[in-house]
């Protein structure tokens, strides 16, 4: 609420009935004392001069309405996410799931030779926090429901451990984060030299990709609206909405 004077549509968490921000959480922690009040000597700012609504004055109610709509949209892409990863633990193995066949401790696995140097860019991205579906820079999953991942403490360094959706890489390297390496499978996918998953995907989004640089770029553009969940979660989702049905 401390931006009241500036923006008419601003209001606290409680009053919208969703889960706390992080001003809110800071606010249990350490009460009033670190919060910029609101200034009650400030007018409002006005209403916009172009506004030509018939719908009536904007309120709290119709305000969150809009906002929950917003939010209610980013859950059912997060809710389907989940079930995709979790597909893919319950299968265990990430080239397997890829190619949907059957794994067996005998199946032998030959990925493509860049692969390992795609997903070490991929693991050095430089994720933006964000406001809207905050997630784990480890492992690039989003803190609490839908996708469960347990939340950070503030000021703590993010335990690894902690982190869900973990595969058995199947190449000797032990448990991982299962989102980087499938999206640096998928884009590494070829069939008869050529991506075909990447460029679907790629096509179906309107974008391009030439190189890991780019996809990078794309991954980890910020998140600025709550209809809108982080682009890791998209492409995945994207992935099995052209070549996987999981229903």
């Amino acid at each position: 609420m401390a931006f009241a004077c500036f923006d008419r549509v601003t209001h606290s968490c409680i009053a919208l009935n969703g889960e706390l921000c992080s001003n809110c959480e800071k606010l249990q922690e350490g009460g009033y004392d670190y919060l910029n009040l609101p200034r009650f000597d400030k007018t409002l700012v006005p209403e916009p001069p172009t506004s030509t609504s018939t719908s009536g004055p904007s309120t709290v109610e119709s305000n969150a309405a809009i906002l929950n709509a917003s939010y209610d949209a980013g859950t059912q892409q997060l809710i389907k996410f989940t079930k995709i990863l979790e597909s893919v633990v319950r299968h265990g193995c990430l080239d397997c799931w890829i190619e949907s066949k059957f794994h067996s401790p005998s199946t032998a696995h030959k990925r493509h030779w860049a692969f390992d140097s795609i997903l070490g860019t991929l693991l050095q991205i430089q994720m933006h926090s964000t406001d809207f579906w905050p997630f784990c820079y480890n492992c690039w999953i989003p803190f609490r429901s839908p996708c469960h991942h347990p939340p950070t403490t503030p000021y703590e360094i993010l335990d690894p451990e902690r982190c869900i959706h973990l595969v058995n890489d199947g190449m000797g390297g032990g448990l991982i984060a299962a989102l980087p390496s499938l999206i640096a499978l998928i884009f590494t996918f070829e069939i008869g030299g050529e991506r075909v998953y990447l460029h679907r995907i790629a096509e179906f989004l309107g974008k391009r990709w030439d190189d890991v640089g780019e996809l990078a770029d794309w991954l980890h553009e910020p998140v600025t609206d709550p209809s809108v969940v982080p682009n890791p979660v998209v492409f995945l989702n994207t992935y099995c909405d052209l070549f996987k049905n999981l229903d």
